[in-house]
């Protein structure tokens, strides 16, 4: 049978386009015995199915239809919550426009990040000022529901009163929380006592504050990890022992009276302590299971007002499970202001990586300062060195290269 003119074409038209609309109509996938299709004829007589089925041999014809489901809407909710998660909490808010079932989930996750790029970013799109950021994070902590444990805040420098601050931090130590970063624009923030009482802290980071715990303060029993910059540590913490009984890791950079910081960390294993100027390093190392340790000065020893008499021997000694030692050469130096001696009292069997930032080979103090580490330490897999060449040490290569006609 052919298709003679163009009434025959139209009508098979209307044929195919109805069933087209009759098999859409199931909103589900499907494999169900299929409804009549219609057919077209070919020139040898046998029809030929508009539609694809699914044919095998010796099996019913089956065909699939299509689904119009919302995939989105029906993801499960652990899974929203790990894309939500991804994503700054002002992002966070607007994918609930995606779905009715999106539009709060925002508002139940676990972490609370108000950071740096959170600030800049809004005072970008138009909303800067004291009373406008008081008034976006006021609105994102009301709309909160469920505990966090991850709260991260930024205060930038147009917040003078830290009031709403205040209140800020009350709200995080309610609600369980565990992870805990406060950097502050410009001038230093005291830490309320609302921050000492959060006894289920595993993580606390802190940058431009006053530390300074009340006296009944014993200390964070599960804190982990503790990193501080620019912090200063208030006379009346002085006799005060700090219990970090978990402490695995500890920075510190440019904080100021942290003789006043006497901490009780019996299983740390990281130190780091960059540019401390009165820092009690012995103090800090009085751990047994510290494998790595990092000390910066950055500066020339005379810069340093107040520091305590230590020498290699003696901070060797106390670390005998030390894996990695990073030094710099300004503190090299310092450690090698008294005789060196040619062999300390122990090998440092557990040594295997030291790095020497900022070595001078023309310093002689440092360049005895690395031969003795070299000669004592039999297991020593690593080696890296960042070697600064001194003015005067330039001066002196330039005149034995070329000759006395620089010096003029």
């Amino acid at each position: 049978m052919e298709i003679k003119d163009e009434e025959d074409r139209g009508r098979v038209a209307e044929e195919i386009q109805g069933a087209s609309l009759e098999v859409g109509r199931d909103d589900h996938c499907s494999t169900e015995n299929p409804k009549k299709l219609p057919t077209l004829p070919s020139e040898n007589g046998n029809s030929v199915l508009v539609f694809f089925n699914l044919l095998t041999e010796n099996h019913e014809s089956r065909f699939v239809t299509c689904t119009k489901e919302d995939r989105i809407s029906n993801l499960p909710e652990h899974l929203i919550g790990s894309i939500l998660k991804q994503l700054p909490v002002q992002d966070a808010a607007r994918m609930s426009i995606l779905s009715r079932q999106w539009r709060y989930i925002w508002t139940t996750m676990t972490a609370l990040v108000l950071n740096y790029q959170f600030s800049k970013r809004f005072a970008k799109e138009g909303a800067s000022g004291r009373n406008e950021f008081i008034r976006i994070v006021n609105d994102i902590i009301i709309r909160r529901n469920g505990p966090i444990t991850n709260f991260s805040l930024h205060i930038p420098e147009e917040i003078d009163s830290l009031q709403e601050v205040d209140q800020w931090i009350l709200f995080f130590s309610r609600n369980s929380g565990r992870e805990h970063t406060f950097t502050k624009s410009n001038q230093p923030y005291e830490l309320p006592n609302d921050v000492f009482s959060c006894s289920k802290l595993t993580t606390l980071q802190l940058k431009n504050c006053i530390f300074m715990p009340p006296l009944q303060f014993e200390g964070f029993p599960n804190l982990y990890d503790l990193s501080l910059k620019n912090i200063d540590f208030r006379a009346n913490s002085c006799g005060t022992v700090v219990s970090l009984p978990r402490l695995r890791k500890l920075s510190l950079f440019e904080c100021k009276n942290l003789f006043n910081f006497n901490i009780k960390a019996r299983i740390l294993e990281e130190l780091v302590v960059s540019t401390c100027f009165d820092a009690i390093l012995l103090r800090l190392m009085e751990s047994p299971c510290l494998s790595m340790v990092s000390i910066y000065f950055w500066k020339p020893v005379e810069d340093y007002v107040q520091l305590e008499g230590v020498n290699l021997s003696r901070m060797l000694s106390i670390l005998p499970k030390l894996r990695c030692l990073v030094i710099d050469g300004h503190f090299l130096k310092f450690l090698c202001a008294d005789q060196v001696p040619k062999w300390l009292p122990g090998a440092i069997n557990s040594l295997r990586s030291l790095l020497l930032p900022n070595f001078q080979l023309s310093d002689l103090d440092q360049l005895h300062g690395i031969l003795c580490l070299l000669r004592n330490s039999p297991n020593l897999l690593s080696l890296r060195m960042n070697h600064v060449v001194s003015k005067e040490y330039y001066l002196f290569l330039l005149i034995h290269t070329y000759g006395t006609r620089v010096g003029h």
